[in-house]
């Protein structure tokens, strides 16, 4: 894996406000898309929760911290796809992650730039099964209607079951979503002990499923497991997701 068609993809993972998961999400993606062998960059533009940076910062070629909201918060993403021509630009993106692109569209013609210098743009909406995540993902739609985007959702089922998100699978914004091609995904819950363990140590997943890391038996393997689920959801979305 690692060279759909030679599609060059920037993945923007995005969520409403704290925790639905986005960050989790581009983690799993992250750690996913290295063991894979893709030459993939990755950018934590969080200032407040700087997860991505923090769990990932020795892996791979790193984690770059940027400010998306600032003026000059995208800039290191368009040079990038110029000077390093990574295969896959990783983006975790603070809440409010559409009004972000609206900015940098306005301020750099972003998303029509990324296009130019031919990369695939993917828009990854992390939900939790209340009304804000529905209303979140359509706002993600209006943002990027007239730009050749790719949308993802994932449904967090740390929140419950897949039919658990009837608010979403009921709604007018689901069926627009799907006219659209949408792509629909599943992040399987990691037991909150396991995950706290995780946490602790600032533990990249892979990293976790070692004996080295100082986590019992039980608890690698909890992780093994979620990371091969993982890896499974990306593969159904990989033209999307750059595996």
């Amino acid at each position: 894996m690692g060279d759909t068609s030679s599609q060059r993809h920037v993945i923007w993972v995005t969520g409403g406000k704290g925790g639905t998961g986005k960050s989790t999400f581009a983690r799993g993606a992250l750690d996913t898309l290295v063991a894979a062998g893709v030459d993939v960059m990755a950018f934590d533009g969080d200032p407040e929760n700087a997860q991505l940076h923090r769990f990932y910062k020795d892996v791979g070629s790193g984690v770059v911290r940027t400010e998306l909201s600032a003026r000059d918060g995208g800039d290191p993403l368009l040079n990038a796809m110029e000077e390093q021509q990574p295969e896959v630009i990783l983006a975790d993106v603070a809440a409010g992650g559409s009004q972000i692109l609206v900015h940098l569209e306005e301020e750099v013609g972003f998303l029509s730039d990324a296009a130019e210098m031919g990369y695939q743009f993917t828009v990854v909406s992390v939900l939790s099964p209340i009304k804000d995540s529905v209303n979140m993902l359509r706002e993600a739609m209006d943002t990027t209607q007239g730009h050749s985007v790719q949308h993802v959702v994932v449904k967090n089922l740390h929140f419950g079951d897949p039919d658990d998100f009837e608010l979403f699978d009921s709604s007018k914004t689901k069926q627009r979503f799907a006219e659209g091609g949408g792509i629909v995904l599943e992040m399987r819950d990691l037991f909150s002990k396991t995950y706290a363990l995780v946490d602790k140590d600032n533990l990249p997943f892979r990293s976790a499923v070692a004996k080295e890391s100082g986590l019992q038996r039980a608890d690698r393997r909890r992780v093994q497991q979620w990371l091969t689920c993982f890896k499974d959801q990306m593969v159904t979305a990989a033209g999307a997701l750059g595996l």
